[in-house]
């Protein structure tokens, strides 16, 4: 169970949303560690897809869409993968 505020959760996160979060990462990242990051995240969003059966849930606030992190495209494709 997971409750946002600020940000779409890790597991929910598309590739360039999750992207634009670790280019605007304090301290800055070079483009290996931002490739490493991506890596991870997106091995650990297959626990969504490899078990089924499993119950996830999560809230997150309106506010997290309409601050377009990413610009209007990322937020497009983050509410169409949520």
């Amino acid at each position: 169970y997971t409750y946002e505020c600020r940000l779409v959760p890790g597991l929910l996160q598309t590739e360039a949303y999750a992207r634009t979060l670790f280019v605007n990462q304090l301290p800055p990242l070079c483009d290996d560690q931002i490739e490493a990051q991506w890596v991870a995240r997106a091995e650990r969003q297959r626990l969504l897809r490899e078990r089924p059966n499993t119950a996830f849930s999560f809230i997150l606030e309106e506010q997290v869409f309409l601050r377009r992190t990413g610009g209007v495209e990322v937020t497009r494709e983050v509410i169409d993968h949520v």
